[in-house]
């Protein structure tokens, strides 16, 4: 792998050609079909994409009229948090409709369009599920409209949505001028902006979500489908962690920016989930500052360890905290151990709309 401009890879053209295995994640050329059996990556791309399948949910298989019911027993400053967490998190699936195929073109091993496509398409189930809920509980489409807006004009969304937006500012930018081609640099930061979004930003809005309904039974059919959501964004996390482990193995050991810039990076993001969740949940159903600065950098140290780096950066937080999210779930969010060696860990039990399915797969993260 070496520093010059990152090409995206061709389309496959209908011209005899003699085939090519890719070594390269980045620079190799490929005609982009799919190879499975080919593939150094067979067993951990299947794995995580039947694993992708088997969480297959319809969102309105949840039926959100008991929480409808209960609408007018929730306190006004409760109620205007929930919406005001549900537009935030309509804009951050919002992006991943879209960003995991700006970066599967710059990808060259064909496989990983297979998983990231079937993300994005989750990513866009998640943002029906909002919106779902919204036509569900605000009936008044101007008021819908000026909740879907917050994640526009409230300031702290805002700064949250930014720190992601300007990576992918920076690769539009130089997509348009070095003819589609970009920077090691700016690829190797997009790619980790969509790792700390989908392993950082949306847990403590998930732990809102989860303590509203278990403390105060609010909106429990509202928390079965971020429970399903969540467990998505499981799978998602592992997928760009195996985009950056094998980076790295074909690179030395080295991903595309320095791992001080890595940390850095995942510093900054610390501290705007910190402060955004601050103001969003302090001392309002049970979380404090104490607890959410805990928690947010207990899971800036997962990602770190999960892509082969110290995992004691951020003041040695590396046990869960959040006793809501059950062992089960922490066990899900450990086990790609460095270079993308999914462990076993059979036996897991994945639950769909309708029913619990028992797979045999490996766990995601270590």
């Amino acid at each position: 792998m070496n520093n010059n401009l990152i090409k995206p890879k061709r389309r496959y053209v209908n011209e005899p050609q003699n085939y090519v295995k890719p070594t390269d994640i980045l620079h190799s050329q490929t005609d982009g079909i799919i190879r499975l059996s080919e593939s150094e990556l067979e067993d951990q791309v299947v794995k995580l994409f039947d694993t992708m399948l088997a969480n297959f949910w319809k969102p309105k298989s949840t039926k959100l009229s008991p929480d409808l019911q209960k609408l007018s027993e929730i306190p006004t400053d409760l109620l205007d948090t929930i919406f005001k967490s549900l537009a935030q998190l309509t804009a951050l699936d919002s992006f991943n409709t879209i960003n995991p195929m700006d970066i599967d073109k710059y990808l060259k091993y064909p496989e990983f369009s297979l998983l990231l496509a079937y993300q994005a398409g989750q990513e866009a189930v998640h943002t029906t599920s909002y919106s779902y809920m919204f036509e569900t509980f605000i009936v008044d489409k101007n008021e819908r409209l000026r909740v879907y807006n917050l994640a526009i004009s409230d300031p702290h969304i805002v700064k949250r949505n930014q720190f992601i937006i300007q990576f992918f500012d920076q690769m539009d930018y130089e997509i348009k001028h070095n003819q589609g081609q970009v920077t090691p640099e700016t690829l190797g930061k997009a790619i980790l902006a969509i790792y700390i979004l989908e392993g950082i930003f949306f847990y403590n809005t998930f732990t809102f979500f989860h303590k509203i309904a278990h403390t105060f039974g609010y909106m429990n059919q509202v928390e079965t489908i971020i429970s399903e959501i969540k467990r998505d964004e499981v799978i998602h996390i592992a997928i760009f962690q195996l985009i950056i482990n094998t980076i790295r193995s074909n690179n030395n050991g080295k991903f595309l920016i320095p791992d001080s810039e890595i940390e850095e990076i995942i510093s900054q993001a610390i501290a705007i989930e910190t402060d955004y969740s601050i103001h969003s949940y302090n001392n309002l159903i049970g979380m404090n500052e104490t607890t959410i600065s805990i928690y947010t950098k207990y899971l800036g140290n997962k990602l770190l360890r999960r892509i082969g780096l110290p995992d004691n950066k951020f003041h040695e937080y590396t046990k869960n905290p959040n006793k809501l999210f059950d062992d089960k779930f922490d066990q899900e969010l450990n086990g790609v151990s460095p270079y993308g060696n999914i462990e076993a860990d059979n036996n897991v039990f994945v639950k769909t709309s309708s029913d619990y399915i028992q797979i045999d797969k490996q766990s995601l993260f270590s």
